[in-house]
């Protein structure tokens, strides 16, 4: 059993199992048919529970369709919190973001989730949120780190560069069709960063 559910009463079990359940059908329908041909009601029916149900989980498909989005991120702060402090803030970014793109399962997701986006506008608008929330996450937990303050310039550009370099170093990844894992991918775009992004070689014909 999950360590994070291991010590929790029943009823909060159940109530994340339910929430596990809509995510999970919300992804694999919209997968299967698209995002846009996917209602509440499709979601709620495949979870085996009412609509009113799953407005106790979520506010709406979209924020569905994006949880196991929303779960990767969500990790983030506290592999980030388990790295040695005495480690500099790029080297424990690089490898708390590779964490958390790490596995096929993960690419899988990402993959999909990916293609959905382009298919949906609403699904697109939300992602953008979702990736404002990931940000917020990750800045109290930067800025312990690097002596400053949640408020200040430096860890909020941190945060920032550091999420935007993985969605580009991502994005390159599926273009490119690579055969290395996408984590490897990301934690090179941070290394990229960390260097002060230097000049770049030279392209071959």
């Amino acid at each position: 059993m999950d360590e994070d559910v291991a010590g929790l009463g029943l009823r909060e079990r159940k109530k994340r199992a339910t929430y596990q359940a809509l995510a999970d059908a919300a992804f694999e329908l919209s997968v299967e048919r698209g995002p846009d041909a996917v209602t509440v009601e499709d979601i709620a029916a495949a979870a085996d529970v009412s609509p009113r149900t799953f407005f106790n989980h979520f506010e709406s498909k979209e924020q569905a369709i994006l949880a196991r989005n929303t779960a990767r991120w969500a990790r983030a702060p506290r592999l980030l919190a388990d790295r040695p402090d005495d480690e500099d803030i790029w080297t424990a970014l690089g490898h708390t973001f590779r964490a958390i793109y790490a596995g096929e399962a993960q690419e899988r997701t990402l993959l999909a989730t990916l293609a959905m986006v382009r298919q949906s506008a609403n699904l697109l608008s939300r992602q953008r949120d979702e990736y404002e929330a990931a940000e917020e996450l990750l800045v109290g937990e930067v800025a312990r780190r690097t002596g400053t303050r949640a408020d200040d310039l430096h860890p909020r550009l941190v945060v920032a560069t550091a999420i935007a370099a993985a969605r580009v170093a991502v994005r390159r990844w599926i273009e490119e069709d690579a055969d290395d894992p996408v984590e490897l991918a990301v934690a090179h775009a941070l290394d990229q960063v960390a260097a002060g992004l230097p000049a770049p070689l030279p392209t071959t014909a």
